[in-house]
């Protein structure tokens, strides 16, 4: 019982916090790797009431999680839409609409089939024969910035390079980059925020319309033209040649990739702040600098660009003794798996020589892992290695910001100089 003082009623019972450790705090944008660390140790399966869902934050249990089919992608959107308020359903039925055709949120045959197709233009041959394009955009920017001897490293480069990549690889003009900017930036708005806004909400909406109706004519001119451009070429019925992608789902495979070029762009920038941070794993990468993909894999380690993925149950089971219900939600916090002692042994040292990185969780797992991870770490590499040989004397500038979200990592701004 609560000790009482003479005359004063006794203190009230408190109840549990409904984020104890943090999961939605500001905290996390500047660095969640301390919070994550605390919550593996106490708390490896953890029921978050503040994200109404089960938190998973170890290794094996990530890397398990990835590959379960006791857990869907595709059951996401719904069972979170189901539990807005009423007056707030309309509108966010509208964005399933949209997203329901996205193939990282399909599951079985239907994601299968979607899956080999759109993963040919973007297989690890595929992005070999890139290379040198990707090079030569990266060359580039760098000429665009060289005479300026300053830049803001993240804004004027790591984002502009996947940017104009995935735009050229699908066939989208260049001219078009502003409209996808600002499009994209109200779906990363969406995802980082939540819908609780109506304004928020209405921008989802408008720019998941908008994108679409652009994709459409964009598809049509690339047709017309003859054009060998993704877009087409996935648009073109297989008696062409083509792969015979049927409209919603070209709209959307196009609308992801676009939104993706976008919203994940920050494996450049973050792999540039950890070697201005760690400057002698940068003096050993440019004596060493066969080490690039090996250190890019450590970049993608470290601080994963994708922090968190989830997943829905699709059938009641136990995890470590606790009891996994139909339609409970399950995040998959890669960010701290990739920082598990239990797998990476000294994990918050980084070592652009670490044999293991590449066993990362940060591109997911299993049927759903990341489309277009051959070409972000093959495009990582050669904008990193030619930024370094380039500016020799690179060094910040000022502060470096970070994004404000949840669940991508990126440094949103990071202001470089050299002589």
């Amino acid at each position: 019982m609560p000790v009482t003082t003479p005359g004063r009623p006794a203190a009230p019972r408190r109840p549990p916090p409904a984020d104890p450790y943090g999961l939605v705090s500001p905290e996390l944008f500047i660095d969640p790797h301390p919070l994550y660390h605390i919550l593996r140790y106490a708390e490896p399966v953890h029921w978050s009431e503040v994200l109404n869902a089960w938190v998973l934050t170890r290794y094996a249990d990530v890397h398990a999680a990835l590959r379960d089919p006791r857990l869907s992608s595709a059951m996401r959107r719904p069972v979170v839409t189901s539990r807005f308020p009423a007056g707030m359903r309309d509108g966010m039925e509208q964005v399933d609409r949209f997203l329901s055709r996205w193939v990282l949120n399909l599951d079985g045959e239907e994601h299968h089939r979607l899956r080999r197709v759109l993963s040919r233009p973007f297989s690890a041959r595929a992005v070999l024969e890139m290379r040198p394009r990707l090079d030569r955009l990266a060359a580039e920017l760098l000429d665009e910035v060289e005479p300026r001897g300053t830049m803001d490293f993240a804004a004027d480069y790591a984002r502009l390079l996947p940017v104009r990549a995935t735009s050229q690889i699908l066939g989208v003009p260049r001219e078009a980059e502003p409209l996808l900017a600002a499009w994209s930036h109200a779906i990363a708005v969406f995802f980082a925020r939540g819908p609780a806004s109506p304004g928020v909400l209405d921008g989802m909406v408008n720019a998941l319309t908008e994108m679409t109706e652009y994709l459409r004519g964009v598809v049509a001119d690339l047709l017309r033209a003859g054009s060998e451009a993704t877009l087409a070429v996935l648009a073109r019925p297989e008696s062409e040649g083509g792969y015979g992608l049927e409209e919603d789902e070209l709209l959307a495979s196009g609308l992801v990739l676009l939104v993706a070029g976008h919203s994940t762009t920050s494996l450049i920038a973050n792999g540039m702040l950890l070697l201005f941070q760690h400057p002698g794993e940068r003096a050993r990468l440019r004596a060493e600098p066969e080490l690039i993909a090996t250190a890019v894999d450590e970049f993608l380690r470290y601080e994963s660009p994708m922090m968190r993925h989830d997943r829905v149950a699709l059938e009641d089971f136990d995890l470590h003794g606790f009891r996994i219900r139909r339609e409970d939600r399950l995040v998959l916090v890669l960010g701290a798996a990739n920082r598990d002692p239990e797998r990476f042994p000294d994990p918050d040292r980084l070592d652009v020589g670490r044999a293991d990185a590449r066993q990362h969780t940060t591109f997911g797992g299993g049927p759903h892992m990341c489309l277009g991870a051959a070409l972000a770490v093959t495009q990582a590499q050669g904008a990193i290695a030619q930024a370094l040989e380039r500016f020799p004397t690179l060094r910040p500038a000022g502060p470096h910001r970070w994004r404000e979200h949840f669940n991508f990592r990126g440094v949103e701004s990071l202001p470089v100089r050299w002589d």
